[in-house]
């Protein structure tokens, strides 16, 4: 929206959303001021590319899982960013209008929909809500794991495979982890001879079944 040559964005926010915004501020140049507010119902970042090994209890402290995502944009300069915690409820298209909850209007000039995924089955591979709900959600998920006398992750892709490898590591000769599987996971095919170790060293801690 034109303010006297200035222009604002509103990125209603995802782990895209943070990272977008983030960029648009390192590349963007000094010759047209703009603002960027950034809305999301999660006060921090959760870091769920670690999630596998997160779901352990004792191997990474929440404070390095979740870091405050405003504080992350104190190296631009005041005035040119605004959090606001909510969702972003409705969209007017025509008047370049996101309403947010908690009765928040944000009129914007570019808006940037960064919805994200969730993980099924209450699974803390994602963010769930607001940021208390996953650290909530991954705390009780901890407690189960340390419960647990048999673990059993079916599917082998990227996501599959690294956990049963953490629990693997773990507890393999502690708990039974059983990783249900199609075929061979890419991510251990034995193309040389270094994949060839890890897999051997992958099959001793983990029971791998086979799915027709």
């Amino acid at each position: 929206r034109d303010r006297g040559g200035d222009w604002s964005s509103d990125v209603c926010s995802s782990d895209l959303g943070v990272s977008t915004a983030h960029r648009i501020f390192k590349q963007a140049t000094n010759s047209t001021p703009f603002k960027i507010t950034l809305v999301s119902p999660n006060t921090d970042f959760y870091w769920n590319m670690a999630s596998p090994r997160g779901i352990i209890p004792g191997q990474i402290e929440d404070e390095k899982l979740f870091q405050p995502i405003s504080a992350g944009f104190d190296q631009y300069p005041a005035g040119q960013f605004e959090f606001v915690l909510g969702y972003a409820e409705s969209l007017d298209v025509d008047a370049k209008r996101v309403k947010v909850s908690n009765n928040i209007t944000l009129d914007y000039d570019l808006l940037i929909l960064g919805t994200g995924t969730n993980a099924k089955e209450g699974m803390p591979f994602k963010g769930v809500g607001s940021t208390e709900a996953t650290k909530d959600l991954l705390h009780d998920f901890q407690e189960k794991v340390a419960k647990a006398e048999k673990i059993v992750i079916c599917g082998a892709g990227v996501t599959g495979v690294e956990v049963a490898g953490e629990l693997g590591f773990e507890y393999g000769q502690k708990k039974k982890i059983i990783l249900v599987r199609v075929k061979r996971p890419k991510a251990l095919s034995p193309a040389n001879t270094r994949s060839s170790e890890v897999h051997q060293q992958f099959s001793k801690a983990v029971q791998q079944v086979y799915r027709r």
